[in-house]
């Protein structure tokens, strides 16, 4: 089987909130997982997911080279009870199962929860008291810093399918991390600084500034433009 987009040299990762219903139970033969309460940086969330599956069905969540979730585990048929079958790639909504009793999924598209990325860099905007970003009439990007914040460019170059799965949603606002640590050797890495070149960093999403095809007649990859600040909501 071919690759789905080259190896990620980078990623973008989502944050996400168990304490409410929405993102986090799935069915496994009857046997329905539920990810512990809690607020999980994307490669958190899929250890969540792996703990509740292991102890509901005894099945297990990982991700691959590509940042694909791959649930697996005794033969079962896989309801998705909520969206997080959404969120993991699998383009499942609620009450949708696998035709038949399978080992193992593999998620068919880059995981909105959690993009893998080409290659990014980062530049300051300014240091301002405040901050207004307004991209389009469709709300493509919308945002509002204030309080000095500082404010970031993310320049992140991805496959089509990573910008398809950034434009549904999921990390159009809200936190976010920018990696160089794939979600299985996450635990492996520290916030960026001066100092630490390899690692991570956390920043609140303003808006998405643009979206542009690099060289090429397919259209294949394109770099984006996301505006961030440090500072919280």
């Amino acid at each position: 089987m071919a690759d789905p987009w080259p190896t990620p040299g980078s990623w973008l990762y989502s944050w996400v909130d168990t304490d409410v219903a929405g993102y986090r139970k799935v069915d496994i033969g009857g046997a329905v997982a539920t990810v512990a309460v809690g607020y999980y940086r994307w490669p958190d969330y899929i250890t969540a997911l792996d703990t509740a599956l292991g102890s509901a069905a005894s099945w297990a969540a990982t991700t691959d080279a590509f940042g694909r979730v791959v649930l697996s585990g005794a033969s079962g048929v896989v309801t998705w009870t909520d969206r997080a079958g959404w969120l993991c790639g699998f383009a499942a909504e609620p009450a949708q199962a696998s035709p038949a009793a399978v080992t193992s999924i593999t998620s068919l598209h880059a995981p909105p929860g959690g993009l893998p990325l080409i290659s990014a860099q980062w530049d300051e905007v300014s240091v301002e008291a405040q901050r207004e970003l307004s991209i389009d009439r469709n709300a493509r990007g919308w945002g509002y810093a204030f309080g000095s914040a500082r404010v970031w460019r993310w320049t992140l170059q991805m496959h089509h399918t990573a910008l398809e799965s950034l434009r549904a949603g999921w990390m159009r606002s809200g936190q976010v991390t920018l990696a160089s640590y794939s979600p299985s050797t996450f635990g492996s890495s520290s916030a960026w600084s001066t100092s630490q070149l390899d690692g991570h960093l956390d920043a609140y999403v303003v808006g998405m500034e643009s979206a542009k095809p690099l060289a090429g007649p397919l259209r294949d990859f394109w770099e984006v433009a996301l505006i961030v600040t440090e500072a919280g909501p």
